[in-house]
């Protein structure tokens, strides 16, 4: 595939050294997860998930059932109120004093709710109570992450040293990786883009105002 761009030099590179199937990208997270970060850190990692993420699921669990319990409630009332319209009795007209009669609308005729508008009901205060459940247990989470992070400090700089280590490796390996595919595309080019580079002011001071336009 040519390389005519910037842009597509630098895909093509995210794509060769990043790229891969997921069994694959995983295989190599946890290669190099492994090799950076010893294994007390990585016990130290495992149970702080551990705490964090039950407060989440606790509260997410607490938010769903809150929400469910409201909308039978709800659903429940609009049941027993449209029972009581069906089985009470009223006058369906009125004859006033001259005479005249007047036609009331027949309140027990009115339609059954529908067992689309209860999987509704359902769904909107169900979902509508796991995600403020979700929202407070990821609060309380972050409180936990911080407390713990307080309480080993001298983990939390290991730790960030080695997702530093991590991003350097990454950057490096996606350098050369451009470097090698830049110096095949001018293999393949003949040569056009070192002439290209002389034609676009390379190493000329002041460099002109728009290098690389068309």
């Amino acid at each position: 595939m040519p390389l005519e761009t910037g842009r597509d030099l630098i895909m093509a590179a995210i794509k060769e050294s990043f790229g891969g199937d997921a069994p694959h990208r995983r295989s190599r997270f946890l290669d190099r997860y492994k090799r950076i970060v010893s294994p007390e850190d990585r016990q130290f990692l495992n149970d702080m998930d551990r705490k964090i993420s039950g407060p989440v699921r606790t509260a997410s669990l607490i938010g769903l059932s809150v929400g469910l319990f409201l909308a039978f409630r709800q659903r429940r009332g609009v049941m027993r109120a449209y029972r009581a319209l069906r089985q009470e009795h009223r006058a369906t007209t009125i004859t006033f004093s001259n005479g005249a009669v007047q036609t009331l609308a027949d309140v027990s005729m009115a339609p059954k709710p529908s067992r689309l508008g209860g999987l509704f009901t359902y769904t909107l205060l169900g979902f509508g109570g796991w995600l403020t459940g979700s929202t407070v247990g990821m609060w309380r989470a972050r409180g936990v992450k911080e407390r713990i992070m307080a309480e080993h400090p001298e983990v939390y700089k290991r730790i960030r040293k080695a997702e530093r280590r991590s991003i350097v490796e990454d950057c490096r390996k996606l350098a050369d990786t451009l470097e090698r595919l830049n110096a095949q595309q001018e293999e393949a080019e003949g040569g056009e883009g070192e002439q290209g580079a002389a034609d676009n002011g390379d190493g000329v001071w002041p460099p002109p105002e728009r290098p690389f336009s068309v």
